[in-house]
């Protein structure tokens, strides 16, 4: 797909590795976070959290909390974890 689509997947892979070795044994990244409109969490887990994993050069962290908060569920509480590129 592309240089930036790899960055973010192999990113979810990783944010989805530590949540399943800390928190919750089920979680993985959830391949179809944002096909066809749809705003699903970019890590899948049993907790009561939208989880959005960012890997970006420029940070925007007003925006992607936005983000997860228009996508989250009721019952959810939005996380956003991210990494900033040297």
């Amino acid at each position: 797909m592309g240089e930036a689509y790899d960055k973010g997947k192999a990113y979810e892979l990783h944010v989805a590795k530590l949540v399943r070795r800390k928190a919750d044994k089920g979680s993985m990244r959830n391949k179809g976070s944002h096909t066809n409109g749809s705003y699903r969490s970019d890590i899948y887990t049993s907790l009561p959290i939208h989880l959005e994993a960012k890997h970006h050069e420029n940070v925007t962290i007003k925006k992607w909390m936005e983000q997860a908060e228009a996508a989250k569920a009721f019952h959810e509480t939005a996380v956003v974890a991210f990494r900033i590129d040297d």
